[in-house]
């Protein structure tokens, strides 16, 4: 029974940070312009190029792109990240997209400064992915967490790094440089928020001294988190 419980309440806290991550993008961020890092900041690149071939009438489709990026690489890593951490991350990103799909975007901001509405989005949506990853899932790092079982010698942390860079710099491209910069002001909001609640939930650090093979991935594995 207390198994149930804690399944259903952790069912219950990523479907709440998948609510707030959507809800700071689709009300603080997206009306701006601006952009995310990570899959869901390439699905918004992509959705910006296929709108320019595609019309989709006003709707906003950059949560079912996202979804469509995930699940290949879900199938692709999942004997390697482990079933429970697997499964709370698609139900992440199933509720991401979801949300995405469905929590209205306003034609116009409703903060008049961007400052401030980047803030209030990074606080918003960190305070959400920070909920993700307490509940023993994701749903923002499932690029990263592929290339880590991919690649020797990859992270999770290093890849995210790599797919930032690579999302930037198509804004960079793409649009003028206040729309990076603002992005990246975002990005720094996000990852402080994020690991402020992560790391104020975890109770225990432990120092591994060992010489065995494959520890790293064992820990990638069970915990679907990197490891220095």
């Amino acid at each position: 029974m207390e198994k149930i419980k804690s399944r259903w309440a952790k069912l219950a806290v990523i479907i709440a940070g998948s609510f707030l991550y959507t809800f700071g993008m689709n009300y603080f961020l997206i009306p701006y312009g601006l952009y995310s890092g990570g899959g869901v900041g390439i699905a918004q690149v992509l959705t910006y190029l296929l709108g320019k071939i595609i019309d989709f009438g006003g709707k906003n489709v950059y949560g079912i792109v996202y979804f469509l990026i995930n699940i290949p690489l879900l199938v692709l890593a999942w004997k390697g990240i482990g079933k429970g951490f697997l499964v709370k991350t698609l139900i992440g990103s199933v509720a991401i997209s979801i949300f995405a799909s469905i929590i209205p975007i306003p034609a116009t901001p409703i903060v008049d400064s961007v400052v401030a509405s980047v803030l209030i989005a990074g606080i918003i949506t960190g305070f959400g992915v920070g909920l993700l990853l307490v509940a023993g899932g994701s749903g923002v790092d499932v690029i990263g967490m592929w290339a880590a079982r991919k690649f020797k010698n990859a992270s999770v942390g290093k890849i995210s790094l790599y797919v930032n860079v690579v999302v930037y710099a198509s804004l960079l491209l793409m649009f003028d440089i206040e729309i990076v910069i603002y992005s990246l002001i975002y990005m720094v909001f996000f990852t402080l928020m994020m690991d402020r609640v992560h790391y104020q939930n975890i109770t225990v650090r432990l120092m591994i001294f060992t010489k065995q093979e494959g520890i790293d991935q064992k820990i990638l594995k069970q915990t679907g988190r990197g490891v220095t």
